[in-house]
């Protein structure tokens, strides 16, 4: 210890500079990759876990992860994930985007059961089969320029083409309320919806459920 004091004493002032310089490059250093390593380590393992492999797609197979561990060594090894998730699109009636309870009303809902949000492109197009003063199409969440609906929400006939619709994760989500009033639906609505993956690596094992024909029947 005295050794040590009497060194460092006749070290000069420069000199003890240098040395404390290098000493806190060294931590800083040592400090960086540690925090990299643990960075990478929570990417990987955030990714997959929770059940989250099982919505991602392993080219190997080409079906979605097995397993968590089957997921964590595909990134650790340079692989990118890539989403494998059976969104859905579907018409539920007695409600809509506007009415918690109406049973003249439906809404057209595309669902993501993923732990994480999708982006997807969503049309739908509906007629009445005759004109009906107060038969309507709108829809209050989805905006322009990606979702652009009709002017005229009280409509015979229209469209809905939503170019770029990103569904949080594992949400229902509505797209397009239909309603009429007075509560008494004279004329049918007819109506087609499809969704598929907005351009862009997403996959999908069950396209079925992708495209449906519905009808709100006359009352």
């Amino acid at each position: 210890m005295k050794k040590f004091l009497l060194l460092r004493a006749l070290a000069s002032a420069p000199e003890r500079r240098v040395i404390v310089a290098a000493a806190v490059a060294m931590i800083a250093l040592l400090a960086a990759s540690a925090a990299l390593a643990d960075k990478g380590g929570n990417k990987t393992g955030q990714a997959c876990q929770k059940g989250a492999y099982a919505f991602y797609y392993d080219p190997s197979t080409g079906q979605p992860f097995a397993s968590q561990d089957a997921c964590v060594s595909f990134v650790a090894t340079g692989g990118t994930l890539v989403g494998d998730v059976d969104y859905s699109v579907a018409f539920q009636t007695g409600s809509s985007s506007f009415f918690s309870s109406c049973p003249e009303c439906g809404d057209v809902v595309v669902t993501n059961p993923a732990p994480f949000p999708v982006s997807v492109h969503v049309e739908v197009d509906f007629g009445w089969s005759t004109p009906q003063l107060f038969a309507g199409f709108e829809n209050a969440s989805l905006q322009p320029p990606d979702c652009p609906f009709p002017v005229n929400p009280f409509a015979v006939d229209g469209s809905l083409l939503c170019q770029q619709l990103t569904v949080p994760a594992d949400t229902e989500l509505s797209v397009a309320g239909f309603w009429q009033f007075p509560p008494r639906i004279t004329s049918p609505l007819f109506g087609h919806a499809v969704v598929g993956p907005f351009p862009g690596p997403l996959y999908d094992p069950n396209p079925a459920n992708d495209s449906i024909n519905f009808t709100m029947p006359a009352s």
